[in-house]
């Protein structure tokens, strides 16, 4: 086929265009030339019927794609978008990428099966390593945290792979599970050691830590206390349980029984009520143990409990000598004289009977 213009001449090494706006391409012999054609050091595809293939993927026999940008020309070298934004990128053999993770231009990227860019999504390497495509360029990440589509956070390192188990970001612990995804708000157990993370960050937390309706202490490394006393800053103590918690109402250590108010702070030289048994107790305001079988002074007045810890009322002989505490409030009788059966006991300074009338 050859075509000739309206003045008569013959088309020879020129592009023809018709009334719908396709090209054609007439060789040095005036014949319309179909297939592969170089022209002027380009690449170019024209199909059976001669129009000039543009802005379009071809298929090559052995299963490689490569692209015609809208001159017709193909691409090398060259990343191509379509209309709906993905992404595909040509070598320098023109044949489209298709191999998972591809280095181009220093850049490591990464391309599915189909030849489309990954770009802001999470993919994974054939060990299991985890990496993240960079929203806009679609190379991979390093250094920053991530967030997939579930909300969990990764963390990116200098080789872009997801780090896993405790590590030190920015100066701060932070752990990562076996997916790499970040532990927040969970307790973790690394070599027998407990350790929690910020529900907010993710940083392994020190110190007191309210979580939920329970007090834990950290130390300097983030290892949970367990089973021992706690001064917080104002002075007042906590004792943290076996399990880490800090203990509250009622509690036997070492044989003591100690009590602690609902925020953990230990009570010392006060009465407590068991709000279990509804029993009153006195804590001793050394080591807050309660006291039984023995005296104690509050608030300028002298007490004395019984075995069961409870307050001695009325007449009590202690080593063989009479004393008295009164019958509601337990106060010792010090002083002072009382009547009893219109009888009057009469009791020294220390509390001792001295007489009666």
């Amino acid at each position: 086929m050859v075509y000739y213009t309206l003045s008569g001449y013959l088309a020879r090494n020129t592009f023809i265009q018709d009334d719908n706006g396709n090209y054609y391409y007439f060789d040095s012999t005036g014949h319309l030339v179909t297939g592969f054609q170089n022209i002027n050091n380009h690449h170019y595809f024209f199909l059976p019927n001669g129009i000039e293939l543009v802005q379009s993927f071809l298929q090559n026999a052995d299963g490689s794609t490569i692209y015609f940008d809208q001159k017709g020309r193909q691409v090398f070298n060259q990343y191509i978008t379509d209309q709906t934004g993905t992404a595909y990128y040509f070598q320098n053999d023109g044949t489209m990428v298709t191999s998972g993770f591809t280095e181009i231009n220093g850049h490591k990227q990464y391309f599915y099966k189909n030849g489309t860019q990954v770009k802001g999504q999470f993919v994974s390497d054939t060990d299991g390593h985890v990496f993240y495509l960079e929203a806009g360029n679609g190379n991979v990440a390093t250094q920053r945290f991530a967030q997939n589509s579930q909300g969990q956070w990764f963390y990116l390192g200098n080789d872009g792979i997801a780090l896993t188990g405790l590590q030190t970001i920015n100066g701060v612990q932070n752990y990562f599970y076996a997916d790499g995804h970040q532990s927040k708000g969970d307790f973790i157990t690394i070599q027998n050691h407990v350790l929690y993370t910020n529900p907010l960050t993710g940083v392994i937390t020190t110190g007191m830590q309210h979580i939920g309706d329970k007090i834990f202490v950290f130390d300097n490394t983030g290892n949970m206390l367990t089973n021992q006393y706690y001064q917080t800053l104002d002075g007042q103590w906590l004792h943290l349980s076996t399990q880490g918690p800090a203990d509250t109402g009622l509690v036997n250590i070492n044989g003591n029984l100690k009590y602690f108010q609902a925020n953990g702070r230990q009570v010392k030289g006060q009465f407590v009520t068991d709000p279990i048994t509804n029993v009153n107790y006195y804590m001793n305001a050394t080591d807050g143990s309660a006291v039984f079988n023995d005296y104690f002074s509050y608030q300028g007045q002298w007490y004395l409990t019984d075995s069961n810890y409870q307050l001695v009322k009325g007449f009590k002989v202690v080593n063989n000598k009479l004393q008295h505490f009164d019958e509601i409030t337990g106060v010792q009788t010090k002083s002072a004289h009382i009547i009893v059966n219109n009888r009057t006991y009469i009791f020294d300074e220390q509390g001792y009977f001295v007489s009666v009338a």
